[in-house]
């Protein structure tokens, strides 16, 4: 049986074509896309829309092809049932090596690790999309999807950073960065505070709601959690890596400045639970946000000059606009 300390319902589902797995039955809470708490579908529901989708009945004129690379695929698709509709994500991981293979059979597969992950998070409130269902099919080929729920209104890091700020007059981009800031360091205070390190935490697996509006506050969604964890033990290392990661995956882009990571190293230590580099000292804030800035910078640069062409064939990019 599925065990998760998360107080939601849940239920075990037998599809067809040796597809099984389980769906979340009563969340509690919707994410915003205008449904109403507990309208999920029930299980027999459940699988009639999920048998559905993987039959491809639909056909793939429905799906939306959000992000496609050697490492796997999502998709968005709108399921339906009598009582009503969910906009919904699924994805899928492609295991590649036969050692990786053996390993996902033995162990489970990615899916399955983040469907658990992403119901801690809600439970510890740390802003992410809701996990639906998750589907799985066991043999050689292990096959395994993740479905979430979609989140509407929203445009990750890297499309804002990369297009659309380079739209926007100097005042108003400064404004909207100092609100990106505040809601990123906000999240990732709260990601640490909770137990979770994130060790892919690049710009495009951030999401922004109301960024650009002045009457209320930016906020920053996780997605993607391939690469989180739980953090058992306090040490710097991890706190340092998501930091670094983020910041790699903003090198080069114009519309950063060096100003712009200071600024986002004075937020983030205003609201950790202490400095990152170590023992709290009798320092200025200021002169610990400039300590920081250098060595994340030296850091960021190391790992974007390691990482270079890792993102070759990939097509990054969520909005739900």
């Amino acid at each position: 049986m599925l065990k998760s300390k998360v107080p939601y319902e849940m239920s075990s589902i037998v599809l067809e074509n040796g597809w099984s797995g389980w769906v979340l039955r009563n969340d509690g809470a919707p994410t915003g896309s205008g449904r109403e708490a507990g309208s999920l579908p029930g299980p027999g529901d459940w699988e009639t829309v999920l048998n559905r989708w993987l039959s491809d009945e639909a056909g793939q004129s429905e799906h939306v092809l959000l992000k496609h690379s050697p490492t796997g695929q999502v998709r968005r698709a709108r399921l339906g049932w009598p009582g009503g509709f969910i906009e919904a994500v699924f994805k899928q991981s492609q295991v590649i090596g036969v050692r990786r293979r053996w390993v996902a059979a033995l162990t489970g597969s990615r899916e399955r690790r983040n469907f658990h992950f992403g119901l801690a998070l809600r439970q510890a409130g740390v802003p992410t999309a809701q996990p639906l269902a998750l589907l799985e099919r066991r043999g050689p080929t292990r096959q395994a999807w993740l479905v979430t729920e979609f989140v509407p209104a929203v445009v990750d890091l890297d499309r804002i950073v990369l297009v659309e700020l380079l739209q926007l007059d100097g005042r108003t981009a400064r404004a909207v960065k100092l609100r990106i800031t505040r809601a990123i360091a906000d999240l990732l205070v709260h990601l640490d505070r909770s137990g979770f390190r994130h060790r892919d935490l690049k710009a495009s697996n951030i999401l922004l709601a109301n960024w650009k509006r002045d009457d209320l506050p930016a906020r920053a969604l996780l997605i993607d959690l391939d690469g989180l964890r739980r953090r058992r033990l306090w040490n710097r290392r991890a706190r340092w890596q998501p930091l670094t990661r983020l910041a790699a995956s903003l090198l080069g882009y114009s519309a950063i400045t060096r100003t712009d990571y200071l600024r986002f190293a004075r937020t983030y230590l205003s609201s950790c639970d202490g400095p990152i580099r170590g023992p709290s000292s009798n320092d200025s804030l200021r002169r610990q946000a400039k300590v920081v800035f250098r060595r994340l910078q030296a850091a960021a640069t190391d790992y974007a000059r390691r990482s270079q062409g890792r993102k070759a064939g990939k097509l990054d990019g969520y909005t739900g606009e």
